[in-house]
């Protein structure tokens, strides 16, 4: 999917429920530009000039939106829509844009940070990239559980951990 830093790969459904009905907030933006989700679902919300992951429902007028350039518009509007379905693809990078909005993937029920939600996804992840080495190192006709692609793979989960941090 796409995110705020490009392209990022899908891991997992953390929901997927098309029949469902869910109560959305849709909020509105000065530009006219809308975002609708989940209440509990996090979003890139500027307040009192400091970036934060907030849950929808927690939005207020005045706030800022982050768009997918990094753009802070102010949020004019919220209203409550009943809508059918809700999706959560989680992605390695644990974002993605929603209606053009930097968006988490995590729509926790508490109210958990999205760097603690990321956080209780690491194995996840780690098993992705290391099974993802694995592949290229099959692909290039190298043993499949190589002692030498299990090291690569291990050094690529800390690289991409040491650069998240």
């Amino acid at each position: 999917l796409k995110t705020s830093n490009g392209w990022s790969t899908v891991i997992a459904s953390l929901h997927s429920d098309a029949q469902g009905s869910f109560q959305y907030f849709c909020l509105q933006t000065a530009d006219g530009r809308s975002l609708s989700l989940t209440g509990d679902h996090l979003l890139r919300l500027r307040r009192d000039d400091v970036w934060h992951w907030r849950r929808a429902k927690d939005a207020r007028i005045g706030d800022q939106l982050e768009d997918a350039e990094g753009t802070a518009v102010e949020l004019m509007r919220v209203s409550k829509v009943p809508w059918q379905g809700a999706y959560a693809p989680l992605t390695l990078s644990g974002e993605l844009l929603v209606d053009g909005w930097r968006c988490s993937c995590f729509a926790p029920r508490w109210a958990l940070p999205h760097d603690f939600c990321q956080a209780a996804f690491a194995p996840l992840r780690a098993a992705v990239l290391a099974a993802q080495k694995i592949k290229t190192s099959q692909d290039l006709e190298a043993p499949a559980m190589s002692l030498g692609s299990l090291c690569l793979a291990a050094e690529d989960v800390w690289l991409f951990y040491h650069q998240a941090l």
